[in-house]
């Protein structure tokens, strides 16, 4: 899979998605996304390519394990048709295999980057609802 995953982001092909969501009735979208070999995943890269952000404004959440983002703002600002990326917020997780409660520990952290962020309240609370819910 790993090997897959490293050729599709080094080639710049993208898998084909099962399904692309409507985005008509939103003006605000978030992208989430793991970093892969120091850029997005293909399947987000695919979601991206495909879709037009006419009139929304785009954020991204971007998750890696110390490395930094890598050239994921770039890759997002020219695969993203008809808008501007607003913001990146990117959080370094804890990616230890074997640490107890991980997936506990690593919502904590994004919870934390989240309430110094520029999203207002109300967003906040969805965001966070959702995350607990994980």
């Amino acid at each position: 899979m790993v090997e897959i995953a490293v050729k599709e982001t080094n080639e710049d092909k993208f898998p084909p998605l099962k399904e692309m969501p409507n985005l008509g009735p939103y003006d605000t979208i978030f992208i989430a996304s793991p970093i892969w070999n120091m850029t997005l995943t293909p399947p987000m890269a695919a979601f991206l390519a495909n879709s037009d952000f006419k009139g929304k404004m785009l954020f991204a959440f971007l998750t890696h394990c110390g490395y930094g983002v890598g050239n994921a703002p770039k890759k997002i600002a020219k695969l993203a048709k008809n808008t501007a990326l607003n913001e990146i917020f990117s959080q370094k997780m804890i990616c230890e295999r074997d640490e107890p409660n991980l997936k506990v520990k690593n919502q904590a952290l994004i919870l934390q980057n989240l309430e110094h962020s520029l999203i207002n309240t109300v967003e906040m609370e969805k965001i966070s609802l959702q995350l607990k819910g994980l």
